[in-house]
């Protein structure tokens, strides 16, 4: 154990020991007071019916929306520095976000044929972009992480676990509440909601938001980049059909639009130096100014001086719009089935996204991808019965359909001036292939690959849950559910003009399924289009998962309010899939397999002092077989060119402890905090993609190919905390003054796939906090904000250059961070 990890846990022990002792020693000396505040009561859906969090067998972090304004969160990111167990990545744009839960899960940003091995829900339907939930928090009931595989009732794709977002229902009394912020990098926000009732039988509620800023990251050019801008509204609409039957009808749209991506090398090569320093004199630019300089930044001391000031220009621009409607019938049944209620959910969403990169990231335009199209139109039909609560067998049974439709278009193209000077050109011009001539030299503009990828996929399962109330303490639940999955695909190439098909058959290349001819499109002169290759495929699967819990309701244990033990074994699947990205090499599947997991888990959970204090704790450990992972291709590529594909990684085993406590030792302090603790490790992995830097062993059989057994994965630090401290004091006789601070801890850990070493992430903290005043009545208020105040450097992600073997950057890396240092005003209205 190092120095440093010792001093980690020494830390967070320190800090749950001062928080715990006074919170015991408050609370007991208030038992005699009047009026004592407790600790909110959270119902959750987890297990589809309305339940206190505390009755749920099941490990779950759930925020209230009273809890997620109070914190400060206004998106599923910022959840990430609250819930250990949770991590966000937007570092490769908002389409490309990606989710896990305890260290495992996937985006599909680089891939559109895989999905996320966490089930994203937004009021009960499901979304099957990690980006359709990247929406601002505005005006929701409840934010629920399940953690571990949720296969049973949230069967599609959740071997990892769910996160449900449910916003907030319209009432019969008016109510309205608008709020704006301003800060710093021009960022300004509002929002708002207005709800009633519209007649005695119809209710309705209306939210809104929009934000933008310019950017964080400095372009040594002039401007800023990384910037977001984003609007939104959601309706929600309750008809009172008759007693027993009512309809909830959810509208729902977000429009986004973000320069992204934008990042600093960290490392830079001898060979990237060379094409940078050719290029600028070629060209007579200030080498300085548009090309990166190594000046001490990096792990190796090899990369330019890491302070939020990059040498590209836009990077990425991406913008997408995504909306939903649904339509919930809710009916309680009457005669013999009364007390059940039957469910019906018709939901239709839309995502419509474009994002154009600079795969360079270097100041002189290069290569790029023009338009990279993903579109995907979902429809869901769920019909589910509820039995009564408090009898002997309770039992939750449906029938679900779930069909998405996936289009994914890229294009790569050459840009001049700046290729004109890669190792590409200069090789041919060594070899005389070409004349040392601007006019030889411009060969390389065009474009280099354009293809399409579509998939239609139909999931169909019956599921059943039931629980049986052995006695008031204890009960035993069983649950399964059968699914029936397919997917079909098709990949077509782009043909070109006339002169550039010359171009092509010229040079010998094979390009089977071409299928139409885009406008205009110039092929790179030098006949590159790396080989990308047309096809048809398709996967078929059936899977059944189940899960099966007990739990026991101690009386007065040790002095609690209440004390329930758990123990649950569940296994989770993910539907396997077919590769999105070019099949340049016979090594590369066009498919992959499902992705399964199994979990044993055992919790704890308690109130004490007279619901002053709420503490959870969970033991896990799961085993995922065949996960799926995207992948860097072969280094025996013959292309030279880097991209992605989906693999099997074969065994990975994930065990750890989680501790989550709320408490109230005053009427006027709250306190929440966790602690995770996390052993990841590759059970088996050897067929892995091989790092640039690090001694990862390589494979025995295939030597461009390495093994990661025996190491921890991709984004497992071994400890995560996050603790949080809120204060609301009486100023005068209408005011209160009011003040929160955060805490967020993550250990080392490294943050790319391949795990180069150059990658790893220092253990750090993050410190956020704001303080502001409030009218009693609670109709106003206003507050100072800050966000990582202490103003670090967090890497959260890294890639080379998209073509090092084309243009020279190899050995080179470049480092995405966190925002640095943000700080603002905000100020909210309620009616």
């Amino acid at each position: 154990m190092t120095l440093g990890t010792i001093a980690a846990r020494a830390l967070i022990t320190s800090s749950l020991v001062s928080i715990a002792l006074p919170v015991f020693s408050v609370a007991q000396e208030a038992n005699d007071q009047e009026e004592v505040k407790r600790i909110d009561t959270i119902i959750v859906t987890a297990q589809r019916r309305d339940e206190s969090l505390q009755d749920v067998p099941l490990s779950i972090t759930a925020y209230s929306g009273d809890l997620i304004e109070e914190l400060g969160i206004r998106d599923a990111t910022d959840l990430t520095n609250f819930s250990p167990s949770l991590k966000f990545d937007t570092a490769i744009g908002v389409r490309s976000s990606s989710i896990s839960v305890r260290g495992i899960g996937t985006g599909g940003g680089f891939n559109a044929g895989i999905d996320p091995s966490v089930g994203l829900y937004l009021d009960g339907v499901y979304i099957p972009k990690v980006a359709g939930v990247m929406q601002a928090l505005q005006d929701v009931q409840t934010v629920e992480l399940l953690k571990g595989p949720q296969g049973t009732l949230y069967g599609a794709n959740s071997p990892a676990g769910v996160l449900a977002i449910n916003t907030q229902s319209p009432s019969q009394d008016f109510e309205a509440r608008f709020s704006g912020s301003i800060g710093n990098f021009d960022a300004r926000e509002f929002s708002g909601m207005v709800s009633g009732g519209l007649t005695d039988t119809i209710s309705s509620r209306l939210s809104f938001w929009s934000r933008d800023d310019s950017g964080w990251l400095e372009l040594k050019q002039g401007g800023n980049t990384n910037s977001r801008s984003e609007y939104g509204l959601r309706s929600r609409t309750i008809f009172e059909v008759s007693e027993n039957f009512e309809l909830d009808l959810l509208l729902d749209y977000t429009h986004v639009e973000a320069e992204c991506c934008g990042g600093e090398w960290i490392d830079i090569s001898d060979s990237a130096l060379a094409v940078w320093d050719r290029t600028a004199t070629a060209l007579g630019l200030d080498r300085n100014l548009v090309y990166p300089v190594q000046a001490g930044g990096g792990p190796r001391g090899l990369g330019e001086r890491l302070d939020n000031v990059s040498s590209g220009i836009g990077q990425s621009v991406e913008e997408f719009d995504h909306w939903g409607i649904s339509l919930r019938g809710i009916y309680d049944l009457q005669g013999a089935f009364e007390g059940h209620t039957l469910t019906a959910t018709a939901a239709f969403r839309d995502f419509d996204s474009t994002q154009i990169s600079d795969l360079m990231e270097v100041g002189v335009p290069t290569f790029r991808s023009p338009g990279q199209d993903e579109d995907r139109q979902t429809t869901t039909i769920e019909v589910q019965i509820t039995s009564p609560s408090d009898q002997f067998f309770e039992y939750v049974a449906g029938l679900y359909y779930f069909k998405d439709d996936a289009f994914f278009r890229q294009q790569s193209e050459f840009l001049l001036p700046g290729c004109m000077y890669t190792n590409l050109v200069e090789g041919r011009v060594t070899r005389g292939l070409i004349p040392d001539t601007v006019e030889g030299r411009s060969l390389c503009g065009g474009f280099g690959r354009n293809d399409q990828w579509t998939q239609d996929t139909e999931n169909i399962s019956a599921y059943a849950q039931v629980t049986a109330n052995f006695t008031d303490n204890w009960s035993i639940t069983l649950g399964g559910r059968a699914s029936e999955d397919s997917k079909e695909a098709v990949k077509d190439i782009f043909r070109f003009d006339e002169e550039s098909e010359a171009i092509l058959a010229a040079a010998g290349v094979n390009r089977p399924g071409v299928q139409f001819l885009p406008d205009g499109a110039r092929v790179n002169g030098l006949g590159i289009i790396f080989g990308s290759q047309a096809f048809t495929d398709s996967v078929d699967n059936s899977n059944f998962t189940w899960s099966a819990s007990t739990q026991y309701a101690f009386d007065n244990f040790l002095g609690s309010d209440d004390f329930l033990a758990y123990a649950r074994v569940a296994t989770g699947y993910k539907s396997p899939g077919i590769n999105a990205r070019p099949i340049r090499v016979a090594t590369i599947p066009r498919t992959f397999d499902e992705e399964t997991s199994l979990n044993y888990e055992v919790g704890v959970k308690s109130t004490w002092f007279g619901n002053r204090l709420q503490a959870n704790v969970a033991f896990f450990q799961t085993n995922f077989e065949d996960l799926q992972l995207i992948a860097s291709n072969p280094q025996n590529d013959p292309s030279g060119v880097t991209g992605t594909f989906v693999q099997n990684a074969g065994e990975l085993e994930n065990k750890g402890v989680e501790l989550e406590y709320v408490a109230q030792p005053t009427n006027w302090l709250s306190l929440n905090g966790a602690v995770t603790y996390l052993d990841s490790e590759f059970v088996s992995f050897p067929g892995s993609p091989c790092p640039a830097v690090g001694d990862i062993p390589r494979n025995a059989i295939n030597p461009n190919l390495c093994d990661l057994t025996g190491l921890r994965g991709q984004n497992t630090p071994e400890w995560r905390s996050s603790q949080s401290a809120r204060i609301v004091f009486p100023l005068t006789e209408s005011l209160n003054w009011k003040a929160t601070g955060t805490w967020a801890y993550e250990d080392e850990h490294n943050v790319d796939e391949d795990l180069d070493d150059r990658s790893i992430q220092k253990a750090y903290s993050l410190f956020n906090a704001s303080i502001g005043i409030e009218s009693v009545d609670g109709l106003w208020e206003a507050e100072l904000w800050g966000q990582n105040l202490t103003d670090e450097m967090v890497l959260t992600s890294t890639s080379g250059d998209a073509l090092p073997g084309v243009s020279g950057t190899v050995g080179s890396l470049v480092g995405r961070f966190i925002r640095p240092r943000t700080y603002g005003v905000r100020a909210t209205r309620r009616f």
